[in-house]
């Protein structure tokens, strides 16, 4: 994918905020860091669960070790690459970039909750009630349009002590930023609920 194909479909497809006509390039860099990112793995999440988790002074501190085990927990934006997205011009655009980089970088992603995940019918439930179902306003939310896009590039969903983790396919192939946003947008509603708890019923597949 060249830039000039990014730029083209990015500005035709995403809206722009105010005063900020060149977010494209924005969310282009984004896309590159991803790609690159230490480790070959994303965090997907409420960025203030991560900062509960990782606590808040580390989760602002893009170039320092965040995660004592790991060593290398860090912010990803236009001007770092690492694991957790948190850039002050962030945008479902932006997002998508972000995504699309790391699923074009072959990286495994981990989404990660306050309460670890045990893997119960009931715990999916409360999954999509509280991460995938949208309002009005806001109809897809932003985990849902990942969870989406992850299952478009051939992700597979498990769990890893207490966090989904969705490892990449054994082939994995480029994915291009409009297959990334026509996925994500093909699913509205009560099909896009369907959807999602039909990829990940396997994974919370336990009665208690």
């Amino acid at each position: 994918m060249t830039v000039a194909e990014f730029k083209l479909f990015y500005s035709s497809r995403y809206p722009q905020k105010e005063g900020s006509e060149n977010l494209w390039s924005v969310a282009y860099q984004v896309y590159i860091n991803a790609e690159k990112n230490l480790n070959n793995y994303c965090i997907l999440g409420r960025l203030d669960d991560i900062k509960k988790i990782l606590g808040e002074k580390k989760a602002n501190e893009p170039l320092l070790v965040l995660d004592a085990e790991t060593k290398n927990f860090y912010i990803t934006n236009e001007h770092h690459l690492g694991n957790v997205l948190n850039s002050d011009d962030w945008t479902i655009g932006v997002n998508d970039a972000w995504v699309l980089g790391g699923v074009n970088g072959n990286s495994t992603f981990n989404f990660v909750q306050t309460k670890p995940f045990s893997g119960t019918k009931d715990e999916l439930k409360t999954f999509i009630d509280n991460y995938i179902k949208g309002n009005g306003e806001h109809p897809t939310t932003v985990t849902a349009r990942e969870i989406l896009g992850l299952e478009c590039a051939g992700y597979t969903p498990n769990l890893v002590g207490g966090a989904l983790v969705f490892t990449p396919s054994s082939k994995p192939r480029e994915m291009e930023i409009s297959t990334y946003h026509t996925n994500t947008v093909n699913f509205q509603g009560n099909e896009l609920i369907e959807e999602i708890r039909k990829y990940l019923s396997p994974v919370f597949n336990k009665t208690k």
